[in-house]
């Protein structure tokens, strides 16, 4: 078990800590988990690592914690990590992503952005965590009410749906068949992405 998490950053100046949790073993009572010590804040840690990706190459830590930043609204970056295990180059796909960000108005994630983070200084470490232990439930409910109901979860995510047709009504496009595809239909007319 490390103990590392009160130790300072082997940078100087000022720092923010923040945790990703890797995995859980109830069993053995551990928790995985990469501390992160870095100059800058979480967005732009996650920003830094998904242009590193795109226009460089991550270290092992640095692509376990890049995975581990991952939401899964991040079409974009499962598109991308997607098409490199088809027989698409990265240079093709980072040509197709920059292409693409540019016609619709994003950022591009080209090699200019990443210059200007790496000034940033990341520090990964790798801890496991005892976890406290877990009563084990009886399964005794004193009465039937404290049990709880998720019938009015179902109601109110009804009406929500109901009263909020955005819900219903994806605009989106998909980046996988962007990146993919060399040409697609865009804001109704047909484009052409090398």
């Amino acid at each position: 078990m490390n103990d590392n998490s009160t130790k300072l950053p082997n940078f100087s100046g000022g720092f923010h800590r923040f945790e990703v949790t890797l995995s859980t073993n109830r069993e053995k009572s551990t928790k995985d988990v990469l501390l992160v010590l870095s100059s800058g804040k979480r967005e732009a840690v996650t920003e830094y690592l998904w242009l590193k990706f795109v226009n460089s190459q991550l270290s092992k830590s640095e692509y376990e914690l890049f995975i581990a930043l991952l939401n899964e609204k991040d079409e974009k970056k499962w598109a991308f990590l997607r098409l490199l295990t088809t027989n698409l180059s990265k240079s093709i796909l980072r040509k197709r992503l920059i292409s693409i960000e540019t016609l619709i108005g994003e950022k591009p994630s080209n090699q200019t952005r990443l210059q200007g983070y790496y000034r940033l200084r990341i520090e990964i470490r790798k801890e496991i965590r005892r976890l406290p232990k877990v009563k084990p439930f009886s399964g005794y409910i004193k009465s039937p009410s404290t049990a709880g109901s998720k019938r009015s979860l179902v109601r109110q995510l009804d009406e929500m749906v109901a009263h909020d047709d955005s819900l219903l009504q994806d605009n989106s496009f998909s980046w996988y068949s962007l990146l993919s595809v060399g040409n697609v239909p865009l804001l109704g007319r047909e484009v052409n992405v090398p």
